[in-house]
């Protein structure tokens, strides 16, 4: 087999994986949100420092992958909606219910 090709697909309801995890890893952004502690992916108010718009609601959404390793102390360009802005420019977030 050719090296760096994978070769092999389980797939099989009900496998618990290597580790008997329920074969569940985390999501690229689930691992962006832990490094960074902000609520990809879910409803919030932000408010911004240095932007046009003071604050927006909507799903925070990452617009720019990150290059790996992460490293939280680097900006994360997010957006909600249209309105893009960095990791760095919000003040406070909030999530809605």
């Amino acid at each position: 087999m050719a090296e760096g090709i994978q070769g092999e697909f389980l797939f099989v309801d009900g496998w618990d994986g290597p580790d008997g995890d329920g074969g569940q890893t985390p999501s690229v952004s689930g691992e962006i949100a832990r490094i960074w502690k902000l609520p990809i992916g879910e409803q919030v108010e932000v408010t911004l420092a240095k932007h046009a718009l003071p604050g927006t609601c909507g799903r925070l959404e990452v617009a720019k992958a990150p290059e790996y390793p992460f490293d939280p102390r680097k900006q994360l360009r997010l957006r909600i909606g249209h309105a893009e802005f960095s990791s760095s420019q919000i003040v406070k977030w909030q999530i809605l219910d």
